[in-house]
């Protein structure tokens, strides 16, 4: 919240709060003269395909790897494939059951297409939803949440 505040020239202390109704209008003037101000965008490669690298980015999978850049720990050789065998799959993943058509699905899909079909996590835990007074999950999206 620092460093936005910092980036966009507002008071030391005025964001409190990095959701984004809130962040929405804030503006960081651009490094480069005549270029517009940055702003958050609506466009996100994917969020549930980044949040399917999970397992291999708790790995650090494919920057950090035997051999280094280039070397025998290259991505797709084999030392790097045994480095990341070491850490994955993930031991663990707990979510609530609205996330089984976006991010269990996304894990499974890129473990399967990555690594011959080993799985995404070992464990999994998923839970039930809160529902509103509505009958509705509750979210932030829908706002039926008591204050």
């Amino acid at each position: 919240m620092a460093e936005l505040e910092r980036k966009a020239n507002l008071p030391e202390g005025s964001v409190v709060d990095l959701h984004r109704q809130f962040v929405d209008g804030i503006l960081i003037p651009s490094s480069v003269p005549g270029n517009p101000p940055l702003k958050r965008v609506e466009d996100v490669f994917d969020c549930w395909f980044e949040s399917g690298s999970m397992p291999y980015a708790q790995a650090h999978y494919p920057f950090a790897f035997p051999g280094g850049e280039g070397g025998d720990g290259a991505p797709g050789s084999e030392a790097a494939r045994a480095f990341l065998a070491s850490r994955f799959p993930a031991d663990f993943v707990a979510e609530g059951l609205d996330q089984t058509r976006g991010w269990f699905y996304t894990l499974m899909v890129l473990s399967t297409a990555l690594f011959d079909g080993v799985p995404a996590f070992r464990n999994l835990v998923c839970n039930g939803l809160v529902l509103a007074s509505d009958g509705k999950k509750m979210s932030k999206r829908l706002q039926n949440y008591p204050v």
